[in-house]
Formats: C-alpha cells, structure tokens, sequence
C-alpha cells in the first residue's frame, strides 16, 4: 500500500486526476481517484451551519463536500494520506471551503462523523489508542465466534462518536463479508474491513444514537451508483452490473445478477448485500475531553424528512448532465427529486418543464399520461426537478411476468410498441421512452422520465431498438432461449444493416451524454472476471497440454531407445 501511495504523490506532482485514469492501467488507481467515491455521503442533507470531520483521508475523494458545510476536517494519523490530499487538489484546496487536514485528533466537536471506510488501519490505530482513554460501563467483548472483529467495530464507533456535539449524527459504511462476490472467490483489498449483517448489527448495540437507518449500495460502498434502504429495497432488474470489481482480476462461480434476484425475492437480500452504509443519529454519549474549539454546543439536527429511502448517481455523464435521482417518503407521501450535481447542469433541470409541455402536445396515444415536473432550488444552490412517486408497476416488469420458457412474450411486446410509439410520425424525438420509464397504475399509463427528449422528428427505428435492447438487457437472465441480444432484436426485425445503423446511433448518443468526460473509465479498469466456463476452458487446455507434453516424452524415449540401438 505505501508503494502505491508514493507512487500517486509522484503521478499527482505531474498530471492531474483525469489525465492519470486515462494513462494508467491497474485498477488501484480507479478506486483511488474515481468521482464514484463520494457518492456513499454526498447525498447527505449537509448545510453550510455544519461542521462536519471526516476520518481517513480516502485520497481526497470528499474535499468537494467543503463547499456544502461550514468547515470541513479531515483526520488521518498517515501524512503520506494527507500528502494524497494536497497532492490531488494544490491551490484549488483552498477555494473548496474551509477545509483543515489534521495528522493529530482534531480538538473539536462536530455536527457530523463520517467514516467512509472502515478498514483494518483504522481499526489498528484505534486499538493503540484505546490504552489513552476509558468508557464508562467497559466496551464488553462477544463470548463466542468472531468476537474480535465485532468488538473492534463497536470500539471504533464508540471511539470516533467522542468528536460529536450532543445529538451529532455518524456515518459510516463497511463490505459485507458475507457478499456474494466473496463466495465466487473475490479476492479482499488490502486493509479492507469484512462484518456480516449480524456482527454489524451487534457492534450498533449499546451505542448512543436515538435513530439508526441503514442503506445497501450497489455493487458496492466504493462505487455506489444506486443507494437502496431498508424501506426501498431492491428488486430483480436492479442489479445489474452487481458483480463488477476494480480489484484484480474477478471470478463469476456464480450468476451474481440472477442470485441477487432470487435473493431479492426471497427477502433475504440485507443478509447477503454487498455492503452496508450505517446513520446513526441523535448522539447523546461521552466526548473529548480536551475541547478547545466550540461553535455550538448542540449539533445541527438532521432533518428526518430529507433523507431519501433511495439514491441514484448518474456521475458518468458530461458535467452539463450529471444528475442525483432520490425517493422520498414524507409521512407517507412518496415523491422522486431529480438534482444537479453542479450548477453546470441546472439548465439540464431547468429543461424538463419545457419537455413536459412539448410531450403533452405531441404524444399521439392520450391514454399515456406524462408526469409533471415541479422545478426548484436545494440549499446548496443546485435546481432539482421533482415528481410524484406513482403506485404501479413497471411495464417492464409487467412484460417480464410473461416470459416463459426462456421467451419474451411476442405479442403484448408488440402492443407495448404500438402504445408508447403509435403508427405514424410525432413531432419530437424521445429517446427515454423504454419500458422501465413506464409506469402501468389504476388510472392508466405514465411516462415517469424524460430527460432525452428533442423537438426533431423521430428516428422510429433507433427508438424501437432502444425500447427493446434496454428491456433485454434487464431481463436476460430470464431470456436464455437467445443467445444474445441480436438474437432477440431479430424477433422484430432489427437485424443486419439497420442493427448495425442503430448501434452506431447508440454509440453516438452515449459520447454525446458523456462528452469527452466518459473515457469509459469504468469498462477501462473494471477486473476481467473468469466464469465457470472460461475456468472448464483453461482446464481443458491444461490436459490437452499435458497430454502432448506426455505423447512427446514417449517420442523423446523412444528416439533415445532407437539411437542406442544403433
């Protein structure tokens, strides 16, 4: 670990983030350096009366969070984490916020606690430091099975809660040791920290917090692109590209996507997920006893109503387009925000009344009703379009209750087209008009999304195509009867040259929605994961090796027998 971390200072002295992903093969540099990193808190409802303490420097990857709180510290006893830090952002630190970098414990207490990852160095560093201090009432220690883990965890907590005003709040997150990828083989990084639900469950007793809520990322806390909660859980189709991992080269023993869905189906996926982002709430323990900075005595409170019961990241687009999609629950009304990530893309926001109106003149079949947006501003700034939460379904999902046998249900596929698309021509071109965006509910059906809609004719093929690959690609598992997805465009047509036309168009729109920011980091690092069937490949190899091996041995003698002859 410190080879590399030497080797990012020197890289970071030379280049800045975006040209080293693009320069630099192994995957340690993705999980240092990837935008995906502050996802696990970014969503947080901070505010500019926080003051908010981050523990580990995690290669700078929170620094941005500076410009939505008061002040924002950042406590890791390496200096060679903090040199990362300064490394990474130079003259730019400064203009973030009021950001202080400590290798010695803040003398401070904070509104909020975060520990992005909880790894073996910090728990090490807090078992050194356990002999300085003392709780009242003893830590206690688990009397049977993996006692030390969970006691570590309970100690770390209970050590870093000290550095909250009373009724501070605490984030942290952890990987599941009992996640799927860990039974196909995956390989641990390097410190990282492994409880199961049940260890981590008792690490949370006897803490002093009045309020716990739990959510689940995926594929997992280092990249979280979705953030379910134990209120909004994951279903099948939700776990796509669950089993990718930047770390080495990965083994698929078995189908991560499809188990997950059984799992899922089962209810017993919280057991079985990835990883696990913990807030606790409401702190009313001990603190540290030399304070020599108090702003308030009292921490600013976490709103309870404005933490979302589902979070999605779409960070890989152009600037101009990166969005925060969330579900909230408010007393029991449900309602989804759609917010930008800067200011850069509030115009992109700003666009949904204007694509509301044009969709409402110009859809064709009025029994498709389009959702409304209600544009405004968060506190930090960035415009967010919000909507209703609809009771319903999915239509994909509806569709995918059909499959049988391995095939798509034809027919009401082809209503299905009839429905969102109409016979003939439409004066725009939505391009978000696939299944999953259509909400099938008592009162008829409802088109929930509609970011790529233009005011052009539109290209009825390339929508088509869309509106079935996506639709494939979610339910493939379930689709076995294809071999892949021309297989199954093929059942409507799309083959041959326009296959070929449309997935040009496709590539064409994504570099669009990317711009030049995509670089396709992710499918650049992600670990070439070997399946049952490569492995069965390479073993055959092996024995038809050996046996060639051996059929020349047997030559080899046999010339050696025949020249002794002579």
């Amino acid at each position: 670990m410190n080879e590399f971390i030497y080797d990012l200072i020197e890289k970071l002295e030379q280049d800045d983030v975006r040209g080293i992903l693009a320069r630099e093969d192994a995957p340690e540099y993705y999980y240092a350096l990837s935008g995906d990193r502050q996802n696990v808190a970014e969503w947080l409802p901070l505010g500019k009366e926080m003051d908010v303490l981050f523990i580990g420097a995690n290669y700078g990857a929170f620094c941005e969070l500076a410009e939505k709180v008061r002040s924002l510290d950042i406590f890791d006893p390496t200096e060679n984490g903090l040199t990362v830090v300064r490394k990474r952002f130079g003259e730019k630190l400064s203009g973030l916020g009021d950001i202080g970098l400590h290798k010695s414990e803040p003398k401070k207490l904070y509104d909020m606690v975060i520990i992005p990852v909880i790894s073996k160095y910090m728990l090490s560093y807090v078992e050194d430091s356990m002999e300085k201090i003392s709780f009242g009432g003893g830590l206690g220690r688990a009397a049977e099975g993996d006692g030390s883990r969970k006691a570590g965890l309970k100690e770390l907590l209970r050590y870093f809660s000290r550095f909250l005003k009373d009724g501070g709040s605490l984030l942290f997150s952890v990987d599941n040791r009992d996640a799927l990828r860990f039974f196909s083989g995956a390989e641990k990084r390097e410190g990282q920290c492994l409880v199961s639900r049940s260890e981590l469950d008792w690490a949370l007793s006897g803490i002093n917090f009045t309020q716990r809520k739990r959510y689940y990322p995926l594929p997992d806390m280092s990249f979280a692109r979705d953030i379910f909660s134990d209120e909004y859980l994951p279903g099948e189709g939700d776990f796509r590209g669950v089993a990718q991992t930047f770390s080495g080269e990965g083994l698929a023993l078995c189908d991560e996507e499809a188990l997950y869905g059984r799992l899922s189906e089962k209810r017993v996926f919280p057991d079985f997920a990835p990883s696990y982002i913990q807030l606790l709430t409401g702190y009313h323990g001990e603190h540290i006893k030399e304070v020599v900075l108090m702003t308030e005595p009292r921490a600013v409170i976490l709103d309870e109503s404005e933490l979302p019961i589902y979070i999605r990241y779409n960070r890989r687009r152009d600037e101009s387009y990166r969005l925060r999609t969330e579900i909230h629950d408010e007393d029991g009304r449900r309602f989804v925000r759609k917010t930008a990530l800067s200011e850069a893309g509030n115009d992109h926001i700003l666009s949904f009344e204007h694509k509301y109106e044009l969709l409402k003149r110009t859809t064709e079949n009025k029994d498709l009703h389009i959702l409304e947006p209600r544009i405004g501003r968060g506190r930090d700034g960035a415009m967010y379009a919000e909507f209703d939460y609809l009771k319903g379904r999915p239509l994909s999902a509806l569709l995918a209750d059909d499959i049988e046998e391995g095939r798509a249900p034809l027919g009401k596929i082809k209503d299905a087209l009839e429905l969102l698309m109409g016979r003939g021509a439409s004066e725009c071109h939505n391009m978000d008009l696939v299944f999953e965006n259509v909400m099938v509910c008592a009162d008829g059906y409802w088109l929930i999304d509609y970011e790529w809609v233009f005011d052009v004719a539109p290209d009825r093929d390339y929508v088509r195509y869309r509106i079935l690959r996506y639709w494939y690609e979610a339910y493939k598992e379930s689709l076995y009867a294809y071999r892949d997805t021309a297989d199954f465009l093929a059942e409507f047509g799309i083959k041959g040259e326009l296959l070929s036309d449309c997935e040009e168009r496709e590539e064409s729109f994504q570099s669009f929605v990317n711009g030049d920011g995509a670089l396709d980091f992710p499918a650049k690092f992600a670990a070439h994961v070997k399946t049952v069937e490569d492995i069965k490949d390479e073993s055959r190899r092996l024995q038809e090796f050996t046996e060639w091996n051996l059929r020349l041995q047997d030559e080899v003698e046999e010339h050696k027998t025949a020249l002794r002859k002579m």
